[in-house]
Protein backbone atom coordinates (compact mmCIF):
# COMPACT_ATOMS: atom_id res chain seq x y z
CA UNK A 1 0.00 0.00 0.00
CA UNK A 2 1.19 3.50 -0.77
CA UNK A 3 0.04 7.02 -1.57
CA UNK A 4 0.27 7.87 -5.27
CA UNK A 5 0.89 11.60 -5.73
CA UNK A 6 -0.35 13.11 -9.02
CA UNK A 7 -1.40 16.46 -10.45
CA UNK A 8 -4.86 16.37 -8.91
CA UNK A 9 -3.79 15.26 -5.43
CA UNK A 10 -2.99 12.01 -3.67
CA UNK A 11 -4.60 8.61 -4.10
CA UNK A 12 -4.33 5.83 -1.52
CA UNK A 13 -3.27 2.80 -3.55
CA UNK A 14 -3.04 -0.94 -3.03
CA UNK A 15 -1.03 -2.88 -5.57
CA UNK A 16 -0.74 -6.66 -5.48
CA UNK A 17 1.18 -9.22 -7.47
CA UNK A 18 0.74 -12.98 -7.27
CA UNK A 19 2.95 -15.72 -8.68
CA UNK A 20 1.13 -18.10 -11.01
CA UNK A 21 1.90 -20.50 -13.85
CA UNK A 22 -1.48 -19.74 -15.47
CA UNK A 23 -1.37 -18.57 -19.08
CA UNK A 24 -2.54 -15.98 -19.88
CA UNK A 25 -1.88 -14.33 -16.52
CA UNK A 26 -5.06 -13.40 -14.63
CA UNK A 27 -5.64 -9.73 -13.79
CA UNK A 28 -8.25 -7.63 -12.04
CA UNK A 29 -8.66 -3.92 -11.49
CA UNK A 30 -10.59 -2.22 -8.73
CA UNK A 31 -11.45 1.37 -7.79
CA UNK A 32 -13.23 1.58 -4.46
CA UNK A 33 -16.01 -1.06 -4.64
CA UNK A 34 -16.03 -1.31 -8.45
CA UNK A 35 -14.04 -4.33 -9.63
CA UNK A 36 -13.51 -5.99 -13.02
CA UNK A 37 -11.65 -9.15 -13.90
CA UNK A 38 -9.76 -9.40 -17.17
CA UNK A 39 -10.63 -12.57 -19.05
CA UNK A 40 -8.64 -13.77 -22.06
CA UNK A 41 -9.98 -16.44 -24.40
CA UNK A 42 -7.34 -18.35 -26.35
CA UNK A 43 -6.29 -19.04 -29.09
CA UNK A 44 -7.65 -15.76 -30.56
CA UNK A 45 -6.68 -13.71 -27.49
CA UNK A 46 -10.14 -12.17 -27.14
CA UNK A 47 -10.12 -9.89 -24.08
CA UNK A 48 -13.09 -9.09 -21.86
CA UNK A 49 -13.58 -7.10 -18.69
CA UNK A 50 -16.18 -8.74 -16.45
CA UNK A 51 -17.91 -7.26 -13.41
CA UNK A 52 -20.77 -8.58 -11.33
CA UNK A 53 -23.22 -6.79 -13.64
CA UNK A 54 -21.76 -6.97 -17.14
CA UNK A 55 -19.12 -8.22 -19.55
CA UNK A 56 -17.38 -5.88 -21.98
CA UNK A 57 -15.33 -6.97 -25.00
CA UNK A 58 -12.21 -4.82 -25.42
CA UNK A 59 -9.37 -4.61 -27.92
CA UNK A 60 -5.93 -5.79 -26.90
CA UNK A 61 -4.24 -2.64 -25.50
CA UNK A 62 -0.93 -3.61 -27.13
CA UNK A 63 -2.58 -3.90 -30.56
CA UNK A 64 -4.31 -0.55 -30.02
CA UNK A 65 -1.03 1.05 -28.95
CA UNK A 66 0.84 -0.26 -31.98
CA UNK A 67 -1.98 0.78 -34.34
CA UNK A 68 -1.98 4.31 -32.89
CA UNK A 69 1.84 4.48 -33.10
CA UNK A 70 1.79 3.51 -36.80
CA UNK A 71 -1.03 5.98 -37.51
CA UNK A 72 1.03 8.77 -35.92
CA UNK A 73 4.05 7.87 -38.08
CA UNK A 74 1.94 7.72 -41.25
CA UNK A 75 0.37 11.11 -40.40
CA UNK A 76 3.84 12.60 -39.91
CA UNK A 77 3.06 13.65 -36.34
CA UNK A 78 5.89 14.39 -33.97
CA UNK A 79 6.41 12.35 -30.83
CA UNK A 80 4.63 13.73 -27.74
CA UNK A 81 7.79 13.80 -25.64
CA UNK A 82 6.05 15.42 -22.65
CA UNK A 83 3.43 12.66 -22.51
CA UNK A 84 6.10 9.94 -22.78
CA UNK A 85 8.15 11.54 -20.01
CA UNK A 86 5.10 11.88 -17.75
CA UNK A 87 4.08 8.26 -18.39
CA UNK A 88 7.59 7.07 -17.62
CA UNK A 89 7.69 9.15 -14.44
CA UNK A 90 4.40 7.61 -13.25
CA UNK A 91 5.62 4.12 -14.12
CA UNK A 92 8.82 4.56 -12.10
CA UNK A 93 6.77 5.96 -9.19
CA UNK A 94 4.72 2.75 -9.15
CA UNK A 95 7.83 0.57 -9.46
CA UNK A 96 9.53 2.40 -6.58
CA UNK A 97 6.45 2.01 -4.40
CA UNK A 98 6.33 -1.73 -5.09
CA UNK A 99 9.98 -2.26 -4.24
Amino acid sequence: QFKYVHGQGTTQTTFGLTNTWDTPKPASYQINDLKVDRLVALPDYQIQLQSDQTTLNIMDPLTTSIRDFIAHIEAGLECDTAALEMGTKHLFTLIDACE
